[in-house]
């Protein structure tokens, strides 16, 4: 037991009454020492992270960022890092004058870029609140680093331009409007990400190196490919204006999709290729004067409009299955060779293949060319058929050549207005007995086979000079020729 004393408001000391005592445990001074020690690297983890996140945000000269709504080329709009990890009021906007490192519109916060910068925007552009182009007139601006953020981007207004120099490149929202003629152009000379949109209006790539679409992109206005690859890949590329090919586009992925509404053009010296198994579809017609190769299986479609023209000067290579819709006239009038390996047919009986003037068809496969459908021909053109075992249209040709190796067997009554060349293979007749009318000449070192018991076949011959490799009949078929 132990006696206290207790100090009253009158300073006199008293006794209490006697309690137990009560001990308390002595801290050693090892846990002292890991007590402080724990302590002081709690404080030191913490101002780590405030030094850290306080870095990591743009605070070197030439860096913007947003401190309240308002316009581009308003100072007070930004505040610009002090070059030693803080911020300060800014006396001019970004792009103004010297170099702009990185730009960030702050959450909450709308900018509208009121004026076109004469300098480019060196580091990088964020969006995280919101950046409205004007209303007023037309602007552009030029991002040499990444565009990033999850923010929006609003170019309704006017045909505005956005120069996007990035490596990668994303965007929460794009956000315009139709006829507006807003341009987004990737300009880097090298690869580059293109943000996910289907808001484009017209998208347009001029750097070189290859340009990475990241999800389904869609340029309502036009598609201009001027210099460098655009890359489709696994991913959905719709065009509604006209496209325009000086560089390559590719499309390297079997599960890519295309749509062209308008025209697709390539230029000379321009390549649309694929290898892989993706599919096209085409609304406005094709020209190509310079590389047009799809060599995987991926089916072609025109569909919607009619009629669409194939033009150009330079040859034209379509491996996966041509299909025309229903009631769509597609008419060939490159002046080079269309060659198709895969089927031409129709969706319905209104599909035409009509093989225009001075157009050459070299068909490969072996079934019939539209069989569903119309194919016709105007003076003067070619029809090739000159692939291994085929099936030969029933109509009229003007000049029809055999050629490639096998049997072309009639499917019915043919008449070529000018001249037929059995080159290589075999022309047969087929089953019932067939008519083949020959305005022109003869010729070829292959072969013509009119065989067939008790089939009167008929090959009527208006040339001046013809000749033939090999020719067979059937004793007592009672073919005329």
């Amino acid at each position: 037991m132990t006696t206290r004393l207790l100090l009253t408001s009158r300073s006199r000391l008293r006794p209490c009454r006697a309690e137990s005592a009560r001990t308390i445990p002595p801290v050693s001074f090892t846990r002292r020492l890991h007590l402080r020690a724990t302590t002081l690297l709690k404080a030191a983890l913490l101002l780590g992270l405030v030094a850290g996140f306080d870095s990591a945000r743009a605070q070197a000269i030439g860096d913007y960022r947003s401190r309240a709504t308002g316009n581009w080329n308003a100072a007070g709009t930004w505040e610009t890092g002090n070059g030693v990890g803080g911020w300060i009021a800014a006396i001019n906007y970004p792009g103004q004058a010297g170099v702009t490192q990185t730009v960030t519109v702050q959450a909450v916060h709308t900018v509208t870029l009121n004026v076109t910068p004469a300098n480019s925007i060196g580091a990088g552009l964020a969006v995280i609140g919101t950046l409205t182009f004007d209303t007023g007139a037309a602007r552009t601006l030029d991002v040499n680093g990444d565009l990033s953020g999850t923010g929006t981007i609003n170019v309704t207004n006017r045909a505005h331009r956005l120069n996007l120099g990035g490596t990668n490149n994303a965007i929460g929202t794009f956000t315009t409007v139709a006829l507006s003629a807003s341009t987004v152009n990737y300009d880097r000379a090298g690869n580059q990400t293109v943000f996910v949109s289907s808001n484009y209006q017209d998208l347009a790539i001029s750097g070189s190196g290859d340009k990475v679409l990241q999800g389904t992109t869609i340029a309502n206005g036009s598609l201009t490919v001027s210099a460098g690859t655009l890359e489709v890949g696994a991913q959905i590329l719709s065009v509604g204006g006209t496209t325009t090919i000086s560089g390559t586009l590719n499309d390297n992925d079997n599960l890519g999709l295309n749509f062209f509404v308008g025209q697709v053009a390539v230029n000379a010296g321009g390549s649309l290729t694929t290898a892989s198994n993706s599919t096209f579809e085409f609304r406005g017609g094709i020209r190509n004067d310079g590389t047009f190769s799809q060599t995987g299986t991926g089916n072609v479609t025109f569909s919607t409009n009619s009629p669409q023209i194939i033009t150009g000067t330079a040859a034209i290579v379509l491996t996966g299955n041509v299909i025309i819709n229903n009631g769509i006239t597609v008419t060939n009038q490159n002046t080079n060779t269309v060659t198709l390996n895969g089927s031409l047919n129709g969706a319905n009986g209104a599909s035409t293949w009509a093989n225009g003037a001075n157009a050459t068809l070299n068909y490969l496969n072996a079934a019939q060319p539209m069989a569903t459908g119309t194919l016709t021909t105007t003076s003067p053109n070619l029809v090739i058929y000159g692939g291994a075992g085929q099936s030969v249209k029933p109509a009229t040709y003007h000049n029809l050549t055999i050629a490639g190796s096998g049997t072309k067997t009639l499917a019915g009554n043919a008449t070529v207005n000018n001249n037929l060349a059995v080159n290589a293979g075999t022309l047969d007749f087929g089953t019932p007995a067939r008519t083949v009318t020959v305005g022109g000449d003869l010729s070829g070192g292959g072969t013509i086979s009119m065989a067939g018991v008790g089939l009167a076949h008929v090959l009527n011959l208006g040339g001046t000079n013809n000749a033939i490799g090999a020719f067979t009949t059937t004793a007592a078929s009672h073919s005329t020729v």
